[in-house]
């Protein structure tokens, strides 16, 4: 029930990766890279990096514009795909939910339970502009269409919309943003301050989209990482509108933990990785989820912490993620280091 918690969720996700980051030995810190990377940082350019979405289009209503950013976050996976994607269509993962959203938005159909649980590939193919077949020649002349390489993610796109209205309908929901305001309103009227770390919870709980954990060797380690996302680009953009979402624990949102950020931090000499992850990741080989990959995400978490920490408060992890994010997805200014493949996720 919001309002009512054990352990905030987020020291859940903190704890986990820093106790799995000292367990494992896949990625490594470099102090000298570490205090390097620490003195070249600007905390005012960082902080500016910590704004929400901006949609071209005036929404009909709150609950519209808290569905659309609520979507926006859902569909942040597919980077497995990228070298697929970028060889078929000249566009990345992110390029292609992006477009897929927007597309849904200027469609003026309501994202409403209905419009959810009927997505289905021809919607998938129509608003992301996605073909999950191929073509294969079967004898001279004459070809069959046969699912292809991007059907996995075709699939995943169309489970979201499916399962997520499914999940809506039998709650009593509208919408996303029904169900989030429904949740801030129940921790309002329970007297609890606007905490980040409820809705994150309620929104891991509830729906297999925004759920993000797993297993190291025998450890639980959960990372949450769309759900976190969404709860800070809810606060960047409602804060000052809504005090529902002027969360007070915003700052304990934790580091992006997606593959973003470890290659980001190898690039920039704060992170080694073992020879074969190394030669993995440059090889374009997708690491499978598990030990190695879950140990990757929480080197990178934990990285960001400890240069949160190293620098006294000038911004917080969530800032410095933010800042990240905008580094390596919207600049590309990544020059040696390349993002780790993992196509089974929903995370990244």
């Amino acid at each position: 029930m919001p309002g009512v918690t054990k352990d905030s969720s987020l020291e859940v996700v903190l704890g986990s990766c820093q106790s799995i980051f000292g367990r494992q030995q896949h990625a490594q810190l470099s102090q000298d890279g570490l205090e390097r990377f620490v003195s070249s940082l600007d905390p005012q350019r960082v902080k500016n990096a910590a704004v929400g979405p901006a949609f071209p289009l005036r929404f009909p209503s709150l609950e519209a514009e808290i569905t659309a950013i609520t979507l926006w976050n859902a569909f942040k996976f597919g980077s497995g795909y990228d070298r697929l994607l970028a060889c078929r269509y000249q566009r990345s993962a992110k390029d292609v939910m992006e477009f897929g959203v927007l597309s849904m938005l200027l469609s003026s159909r309501p994202l409403d339970i209905h419009f959810m649980k009927a997505f289905s590939m021809v919607e998938v193919q129509g608003f992301f502009n996605l073909d999950p077949s191929e073509d294969h020649e079967v004898s001279p002349g004459i070809t069959m269409s046969r699912p292809g390489e991007l059907a996995p993610l075709c699939r995943m796109i169309r489970d979201v919309m499916n399962n997520s209205g499914r999940i809506l309908e039998e709650m009593g929901h509208k919408t996303f943003g029904d169900f989030i305001l429904s949740t801030m309103d129940d921790l309002k009227a329970s007297r609890k301050s606007p905490q980040a770390a409820v809705l994150v919870q309620e929104l891991c709980d509830c729906f297999p989209a925004f759920q993000d954990f797993g297993l190291y060797e025998d450890q639980k380690v959960t990372f949450s990482r769309k759900a976190q996302s969404l709860a800070s680009d809810l606060y960047c953009v409602l804060q000052h509108r809504d005090d529902r979402f002027d969360f007070v624990d915003v700052e304990a949102l934790t580091m992006d933990s997606g593959n973003g950020a470890l290659a980001y931090f190898r690039e920039v000499g704060v992170l080694t990785v073992t020879e074969d992850v190394r030669d993995s990741i440059e090889a374009g080989i997708c690491i499978e989820q598990g030990d190695v990959e879950r140990s990757l995400r929480a080197a990178s978490v934990s990285a960001g912490h400890e240069i949160a920490r190293r620098c006294e408060g000038a911004f917080s992890a969530r800032e410095l993620g933010l800042y990240i994010t905008h580094i390596v997805q919207d600049k590309g200014e990544l020059k040696e280091s390349t993002p780790h493949l993992t196509r089974e996720t929903m995370a990244y």
